[in-house]
């Protein structure tokens, strides 16, 4: 997909998702990650730069809700 794929263990079921990036571990300094949610098991976050190009980078996602 171009993107990080996650399983996580959980239901995402009427959870929210936020990512960051770890500026410690990218190459650039503008990068910014986004999240699709494709079902209830399976997420894929996205880590692009200013221009949209994908870039690698470490990140971190939360997940919350009840």
């Amino acid at each position: 997909t171009g993107g990080y794929d996650i399983t996580p263990n959980i239901d995402l079921s009427n959870k929210f998702l936020m990512c960051s990036v770890d500026g410690n571990y990218v190459d650039t300094r503008d990068a910014f990650c986004t999240i699709e949610k494709y079902s209830s098991s399976i997420i894929t976050v996205y880590i692009n730069d200013s221009t949209g190009s994908q870039v690698p980078a470490e990140f971190w996602v939360m997940v919350y809700g009840n």
